[in-house]
């Protein structure tokens, strides 16, 4: 309800109820059917909680939403709302058994992976010192990195892994406010990235707050870009959307999903004469402006 008040059309999430797996992303997509928000959503895999049990049922439940999605479009008996990723908590607590599956997953649902990386560093100096390899180097072998794939944090991944990111056209997510509260460091790295967009995982709803957060948190740390530029990535969340339900987003044209908001804009520049001619008085009018 947060991100409808804060004007958001979609919802990118990634969801995580250990004690309630099987039929957990069936909730969320009723929700987001019943509010009429659209949505992609999946299970983020771990073995921090119950090991390789725990393992094995998340990716079951990322491949039989899938599935659930695949059957609903078929039908086509409600509007095509909700998406699927399929999820994966950070590297370090998914072993190559995980990832292994998740690679199953991914390839038999044609979807992309969602998975948070490099949020700290322990995660890179895990991936070095078990498995000898950065971290998305690690992914690609199991062929996990396309471009469907989000990235999200990666303040401490190699430019090596960043490169490879670019190369197969993955997207890395920014969550500035989500880095600045859990106090984990600044991804200084920004400018590198072929796909950045904006996300706030979870701290929050309103997309436009989070992109001033991330240009002053930018600057403060010596950044070298512009509003413009996170105004650009906050655009990019319709290219992720276009990626995974097949479909346009980010214009008013033909062709394109009407996923519109609908803004409160207070005018600078309008004047009114008052009863004398000679008074001038800025008036501050209501007007609307779609985005």
């Amino acid at each position: 309800m947060e991100a409808i008040r804060s004007g958001c059309t979609a919802v990118i999430d990634h969801h995580a109820s250990p004690n309630y797996i099987a039929g957990s992303l069936s909730q969320l997509r009723n929700a987001f059917l019943k509010v009429g928000l659209r949505g992609m959503t999946c299970f983020e895999t771990t073995d921090r909680n119950g090991g390789q049990h725990e393992l094995q049922a998340s990716v079951e439940e990322n491949i039989r939403f899938a599935r659930e999605i695949d059957r609903a479009r078929e039908a086509g008996k409600e509007p095509y709302l909700v998406e699927a990723h399929i999820g994966a908590h950070a590297p370090f607590t998914v072993t190559d058994a995980g990832l292994s599956m998740l690679s199953e997953a991914v390839k038999a649902t044609g979807r992309g992976l969602h998975i948070h990386a490099a949020e700290d560093s322990y995660d890179v100096s895990h991936s070095h010192h078990h498995y000898g390899k950065d971290l998305l180097v690690r992914l690609a072998e199991f062929d996990l990195i396309d471009r469907k794939t989000l990235i999200a944090h990666g303040l401490y991944l190699s430019d090596a892994d960043i490169a490879l990111l670019n190369e197969r056209d993955g997207f890395l997510v920014h969550n500035a406010r989500s880095n600045m509260n859990n106090h984990v460091g600044y991804n200084r790295k920004l400018v590198a990235y072929r796909n950045l967009a904006l996300g706030t995982d979870g701290i929050g709803s309103d997309m436009f707050e989070e992109l001033k957060f991330a240009f002053f948190k930018h600057r403060d740390a010596g950044g070298p870009l512009w509003p413009d530029s996170f105004a650009r990535a906050l655009s990019n969340g319709n290219t992720l959307l276009s990626r995974n339900f097949n479909a346009q987003f980010g214009r008013i044209a033909a062709g394109y999903k009407a996923d519109l908001t609908v803004c409160d804009y207070l005018p600078p520049t309008r004047w009114w004469r008052r009863t004398s001619p000679d008074i001038l008085l800025l008036a501050w009018d209501r007007a609307a402006c779609t985005a």
